[in-house]
């Protein structure tokens, strides 16, 4: 019988063997490696975001502690406390956070709401000659009533090593302390006559003639009400009637005139009928605070005509 041959494995083969087995351990070793950096830079990274929301949370703690209800400072008092500071995270070594404020000013998002004359008991709307709601300048502004806090995270020099996280802290809701009985002492009402504003209302007003208002809200603490949004209207007395105006960026203002138009024609410019009226008008401020309507009329005006 025909013995098998046997045949071994030769030098060249078991080193080609070796290489490959060799390359493939390698390239395993380098894919855990790159694998495990990954999941290091990911740790790092959900723990820089951790941090940054401790630092959002404590700035927001901090300021319902001292701006809201029993609050010790206005909204836009005490920032500096953190603007511009950069210190290392008590509760995780390594980590730098550095924290700025800056002030957020806000507007009204509605262009058609922008047009209502806040001041007109008709519910009229301004003419496009007096207000642009696309001007910036003639949006309804809350200038004092947010501030922007951007919170960076580092934990190294590189720049894939910070994580920046930025959010809007806003002025929190207060206890005014107001009820409905006394709601009326949170309106102040300042009259401008002979050149300076003081707390006089005239007692008469010739015809055609203007007089400036403007209102101050204050809690019961005394502390100023930032951005309340005041409506303005006419109280007449029988016959008596004006003209009062107030422009939605500076709704605490108003102007009334003894002087009254009105229209004759809608579709014909020009045909404005001007009316004085006579008698005597209160003029009313009022605002909203934590759902109680606080009122504010002023004595009774005499109209000249």
């Amino acid at each position: 019988m025909r013995s098998l041959s046997r045949r071994g494995v030769s030098l060249s083969e078991a080193i080609i063997a070796c290489f490959i087995l060799t390359f493939a351990m390698m390239i395993t070793a380098s894919l855990f490696h790159s694998a495990l950096n990954h999941s290091v830079r990911i740790d790092r990274k959900q723990k820089a975001a951790r941090v940054a929301e401790q630092q959002v949370e404590l700035i927001r703690s901090w300021s319902r502690a001292h701006h809201g209800t029993n609050g010790d400072l206005s909204f836009v008092e005490g920032w500096s406390a953190y603007d511009g500071v950069v210190a290392e995270s008590p509760d995780n070594p390594g980590y730098t956070v550095a924290t700025t404020v800056e002030p957020y000013e806000l507007f009204s998002p509605s262009k058609e709401f922008e047009k209502i004359n806040f001041a007109a008991m008709e519910d009229e709307n301004f003419p496009n000659d007096q207000i642009d709601p696309n001007d910036p300048s003639d949006k309804r502004k809350l200038a004092d009533s947010a501030y922007l806090v951007t919170v960076t995270v580092s934990w190294g020099t590189r720049t894939g090593e910070r994580l920046t996280t930025r959010t809007l802290v806003t002025d929190p809701v207060r206890d005014h302390g107001w009820d409905a009985n006394n709601a009326s002492k949170a309106i102040t009402l300042e009259y401008h006559t002979g050149g300076s504003w003081g707390n006089s209302a005239p007692g008469f007003l010739a015809k055609n003639a203007s007089l400036k208002l403007r209102a101050f809200v204050e809690d019961r603490k005394g502390e100023a009400v930032d951005n309340a949004v005041v409506t303005w209207y006419v109280d007449p007395d029988c016959t008596g009637k004006g003209t009062i105006v107030s422009l939605p960026q500076n709704p605490e203002r108003a102007v009334f005139t003894n002087m009254v138009k009105i229209d004759q024609d809608p579709d014909v410019t020009g045909e404005e009928l001007t009316v004085h009226t006579g008698g005597r008008v209160r003029l009313v401020a009022r605002v909203r605070l934590g759902g109680i309507e606080a009122v504010k009329k002023t004595p009774y005006i005499q109209l000249g005509e």
